[in-house]
């Protein structure tokens, strides 16, 4: 992963993606943070008018707040899960790999914890999210169905991963 970082590969294709889409009267929200990468590419090249990073793993929280403070950048962190219904907590499986930790339970996994849980609605309404940047493992096929509300969101980078292919479909047409 830090080859990755140093050589500009992680994450690029998204990076790219995401710099030549938003603009500074964007209010931005990336689900699935993880050491600011992303924050840090957007914050420094765009500037959006403001930025919220969301990120479920408790021990990446320091690294996005280094990163940020590395490149003299700010924006809006929370350590919780974006969940669709009224859930007040979840289980989160950490992994030694910073890449694989996950609500799903792993096959292998340091450890179990427990995460506050928000409600994405209440969440994009409340702060009038325009751009969601979302990658969180596989999670998005928990988080977007017909009740998500993305009344203000006019932009969204969304990761896929590996699914079947219909239920990859049925979430693509939800975001129509």
């Amino acid at each position: 992963i830090t080859n990755s970082i140093l050589e500009g590969r992680y994450e690029r294709n998204e990076i790219d993606i995401v710099l030549d889409s938003a603009s500074k009267n964007d209010i931005v929200l990336e689900t699935g943070a993880n050491i600011g990468i992303m924050a840090c590419c957007v914050l420094k090249n765009i500037n959006p008018k403001r930025y919220y990073a969301i990120e479920a793993n408790p021990y990446l929280i320091p690294e996005i707040q280094k990163n940020l403070k590395l490149n003299s950048l700010k924006c809006h962190i929370h350590n919780c899960v974006l969940t669709i219904d009224d859930v007040y907590e979840a289980d989160f499986y950490v992994s030694d790999n910073i890449l694989a930790s996950s609500l799903s339970k792993l096959n292998k996994f340091r450890s179990k914890i427990k995460v506050n849980c928000k409600n994405i609605n209440e969440f994009m309404c409340k702060y009038k999210i325009s751009y969601w940047i979302c990658d969180i493992e596989g999670g998005e096929y928990l988080l977007i169905s017909d009740e998500l509300n993305l009344q203000y969101v006019k932009k969204i980078c969304l990761e896929l991963h590996p699914a079947d292919s219909v239920l990859q479909l049925k979430l693509l047409q939800t975001l129509k």
